[in-house]
């Protein structure tokens, strides 16, 4: 472990109200369509800082396609642009094999979190985090830039990624 401890990567919605009052609209429609936990769900998801193709995925999952349970691959990277809405992979993964998170909710049913120990077998600076649907290839969900933590060979970084999902609007 390296001594900075671990990364804690939490979803903090930053949106202005008439986006919000918009897509509130939306989602009453929708609710009555697929059910009222359905469009809680969604509605958080509009509101993460999350990837266009994440997005996309996740539509798909309410539609029947993939599960929403497969965000939990922890990858890291040496990249230094600033994370984009239109981003599809990391800038510059390290090459280490993504790990699998251990799932949880933690203290609530409306939290989903999971968490991932990287452990590294060369020297970098990691400036950047992302969480994927896969193991390989796989659809970025989140993609975080921060300031670098230098590792050598024998440290690892847990990675902690926590979204709230909360119920009633805001």
């Amino acid at each position: 472990m390296i001594s900075e401890g671990p990364v804690n990567i939490i979803e903090q919605p930053q949106v202005p109200l008439w986006a919000k009052l918009l897509i509130l609209a939306a989602l009453c429609a929708l609710g009555f369509w697929l059910g009222w936990y359905t469009a809680a769900l969604a509605f958080v998801i509009v509101f993460g800082l999350v990837t266009n193709v994440g997005v996309a995925y996740e539509a798909a999952t309410f539609a029947g396609g993939a599960s929403t349970s497969d965000f939990n691959y922890h990858d890291s990277g040496t990249g230094t642009t600033a994370a984009a809405v239109t981003d599809t992979a990391l800038q510059t993964p390290t090459g280490n094999s993504r790990v699998a998170g251990t799932q949880s909710t933690p203290g609530s049913t409306n939290v989903y979190q999971t968490v991932a120990t990287l452990s590294y077998t060369s020297s970098f600076a990691i400036t950047e985090w992302g969480l994927f649907s896969a193991s390989t290839s796989g659809t970025l969900w989140d993609h975080r830039v921060f300031s670098a933590y230098n590792v050598v060979s024998g440290n690892s970084i847990q990675f902690t990624y926590q979204v709230t999902f909360p119920s009633g609007g805001s």
